[in-house]
């Protein structure tokens, strides 16, 4: 569990700063800005928290990351083509 972890945590790395720019392009205090920042905070935040003890801690944490990876590559990934984020 811990290395994919750290592999999905590598992966959000990557996406974050992508996902920042494109909110630091929106109209700073309006509703699209702030919900998009809070997401990328909670992503942040989630991502540096470590696995946790116990089994069910750890499968429920590493979802979590998962699926916080899964929407950032939906929304930021960069275009195979070389194109801008999909967003």
């Amino acid at each position: 569990m811990s290395e994919l972890a750290a592999a999905l945590r590598g992966h959000i790395a990557e996406l974050l700063p992508t996902a920042r720019v494109e909110a630091g392009r929106l109209w700073r205090g309006g509703t699209d800005w702030y919900r998009l920042t809070a997401r990328l905070d909670s992503i942040q935040r989630h991502a540096a928290r470590a696995l946790g003890t116990g089994v069910l801690t750890a499968h429920v944490h590493v979802r979590l990351l998962a699926l916080d990876c899964q929407w950032l590559l939906e929304h930021y990934a960069p275009d195979p083509a070389g194109a801008d984020p999909t967003r």
